[in-house]
């Protein structure tokens, strides 16, 4: 399950055009035009022009009404939306539409990032720890659709984005810059962190070259980002990564602030890619896994100038002991180096020495737990197949030693869902020993919903049926499981996944009206059944637009499925988006069918962000692919869309 997944609102449909041809052994008794015209006339579709005129009528209407919306997001979302769909038909206006899109995407992002910092001070006053969903990087959206279409005007925003943020660093009394502040390479600047992604987005595309373009300015420092660019671009051009990765590494080595998590992040391109282990300069211990596990490259000289960078890092001298975090910079070298110290041992056996001279020197300024062989830490990502440490038995040992009740919870917590997919039997045993009667409710619930969460992924369906009709899940989880069971049975068992998805009805409609995950479900039932039953379905869409305008907090898109457990000195929380819940995919398949009874139901919404997205899902459905969309009748074609 990935977290903060972005849903894409193009989606192409072919259809085959099929012409008969008379064969050349029994000729026409009167001469017939070319088969090569006959072909031709066959694929045109009379109201295609209509349809599109029509399509471009509504997104145009629709950015200008998006001027007036309340919602920043949304007034963000739809400009930049619209400025994509109409580009190649006004260039003039669709520029005009990405820069307002992009000042109301600054402005909301900036709220969003405001209050996540106040709930996340709340939490640390009452000593609880904090984890959240990533709202949507309004910002990045624009800049990667903006991009695509024009990398000058993509420049252009980041430069607005430089600008405000040397704004917010000067000091308002005397006008002086503040107190600089050291980058973090997990969460650089916004401007630098967005570059990497829109170049990103560049790359998957294929456009390697634009992406390079785009990229190259922001591969200047080590950043987490950056090098999870260069380890996408090396799948393509293997040369050009490398030579980027080697600059990269010959200017962090002549930086004043590089140190040894410096080390342990560009150890990621060689060693583990994909997967990020930083060591911050206060000791502190951050993982991060962006994609698919790589293998190791196979990079002779490339490794050697690494590892002898590395080796020149981690010996350097360090400050006494008596100076600011020094016992923090005692601990990440004494972590990095101990981890890296294998690789040395095969590939740069001659550095061995002076490393194992490091680690002994700040062995005895380093924690117990620190130094501990079980740590993970110390080999994580890089212990052979078999080896290294069972995180979860050492996290039971540490109950059994644990002082407070609370922090014994703590250890069996950890201990159970570090067991999640090898033993999961084992986890409930673990849990149900915690002491805490709250936690250990939670910490079962979010097994379950863990548990129904692989069994989808293995397409299991008679498992996530059990699960879902049994676990211990809030409402939406359990549409969620039932909805999505249906889907794997659509094909297998018609019968089944019609009973299921009724039972999936049931549930939804014992959500509460305020709530938008009524909708959410209702239209979940409505999308898995348009596979069974198009009446019903059409009957569950009625009754998700009724249910939509009678809530304001419903939006069409964004939709999650969340479960967490939070405990005093630790909180797990898994978030995956998904589309069955979102009115997008719902509408392309509903415009294929028939463009305008789509957009009939989609103004039917009455509030502003459901209306919109299910606006502009019709619109980009029938704008994909010239002459590619399904065929509606005459009479549904030429109908009014005025209303």
């Amino acid at each position: 399950m990935k977290r903060l997944v972005f849903c894409s609102f193009v989606l192409s449909a072919s259809l085959c055009a099929v012409v008969a041809q008379t064969p050349e052994a029994t000729p026409a008794p009167k001469a017939a035009p070319p088969t090569t015209t006959k072909a031709k006339a066959a694929k045109v579709d009379p109201l295609e022009k209509e349809r599109r005129d029509t399509a471009l009528r509504l997104v145009n209407d629709l950015a200008d009404e998006a001027r007036t919306f309340r919602n920043e997001m949304l007034r963000a979302r739809v400009q930049s939306r619209a400025a994509d769909t109409i580009w190649d038909t006004d260039q003039e206006r669709a520029r005009a539409l990405f820069l307002r899109a992009w000042d109301a995407a600054d402005s909301a992002d900036r709220e969003a990032l405001r209050k996540i910092e106040e709930e996340q001070r709340a939490r640390r006053e009452r000593g609880e720890a904090f984890a959240w969903r990533s709202p949507p990087n309004l910002r990045n959206e624009v800049l990667r659709a903006a991009t695509r279409r024009d990398r000058a005007l993509g420049e252009e925003l980041l430069a607005k984005m430089d600008e405000a943020r040397k704004n917010a660093d000067e000091k308002p009394a005397t006008g002086q810059p503040s107190e600089s502040k050291e980058e973090d390479p997990l969460s650089p600047a916004p401007a630098l962190a967005q570059r990497l992604e829109a170049a990103g987005d560049l790359l998957q595309q294929g456009e390697t070259e634009r992406a390079l373009q785009f990229a190259d300015p922001g591969l200047v420092t080590v950043t987490m980002p950056g090098l999870q660019f260069l380890s996408d671009l090396r799948q393509t051009n293997a040369a050009a990564a490398d030579q980027r990765f080697a600059a990269l590494m010959a200017r962090a080595a002549n930086a004043p602030n590089t140190n040894a998590g410096t080390v342990s992040l560009l150890s990621s391109y060689i060693f583990t890619p994909g997967a990020f282990l930083y060591v911050t300069p206060t000791g502190g211990q951050n993982t991060m896994t962006t994609g698919p596990r790589r293998p190791s490259i196979d990079a002779p000289q490339l490794r050697a100038s690494f590892l002898n960078f590395a080796a020149a890092i981690l010996t350097r001298q360090l400050p006494p002991l008596n100076e600011p975090n020094a016992k923090g910079l005692r601990t990440s070298v004494y972590l990095v180096a101990t981890r890296l110290l294998p690789l040395f041992e095969e590939f740069a056996p001659d550095s061995v020495g002076a490393l194992r001279s490091q680690v002994a020197a700040v062995a005895a300024d380093v924690d117990e737990d620190t130094r501990d062989p079980r740590n993970p830490w110390l080999t994580r990502g890089l212990a052979p197949a078999g080896e290294g440490t069972n995180g979860s038995e050492t996290a039971l040992e540490r109950a059994e030693r644990a002082k407070t009740a609370e922090e014994r919870d703590s250890f069996y917590a950890s201990a159970a869902l570090g067991l999640l997919r090898k033993e999961p039997a084992r986890c409930y045993e673990i849990a149900d020993k915690i002491s805490d009667n709250e936690l250990r409710k939670s910490l079962r619930s979010y097994l379950d919903f863990q548990l129904l969460s692989q069994a989808l992924q293995k397409k299991n369906g008679t498992e996530a049926l059990r699960l879902a009709r049994k676990g211990d899940l809030t409402n939406i989880q359990r549409v969620w499981g039932l909805t999505e069971t249906a889907a794997l049975l659509i094909k297998s068992d018609r019968v089944t996944a019609t009973e299921v998805l009724q039972e999936a009805a049931t549930e939804t409609r014992r959500i509460s009206g305020s709530d938008a995950n009524r909708v959410r479900g209702l239209v979940a039932v409505a999308t898995r059944f348009y596979e069974l039953d198009r009446a019903r379905a059409w009957e569950f869409i009625s009754e998700a637009v009724k249910a939509a305008n009678s809530n304001d907090t419903f939006t069409g898109e964004d939709s999650s499925i969340e479960a967490g457990v939070r405990g005093k000195n630790f909180a797990s929380i898994t978030t995956s988006s998904v589309e069955s819940f979102d009115l997008v995919n719902l509408f392309r398949t509903l415009t294929k069918e028939d463009m305008n009874r789509a957009i009939q139901t989609a103004k039917g919404f009455n509030q502003e962000a459901p209306r919109a997205t299910a606006l502009l899902a019709v619109v980009r459905q029938t704008l994909a692919k010239k002459g590619k969309e399904s065929q509606i009748s005459r009479e549904t074609a030429t109908q009014s869309v005025e209303n």
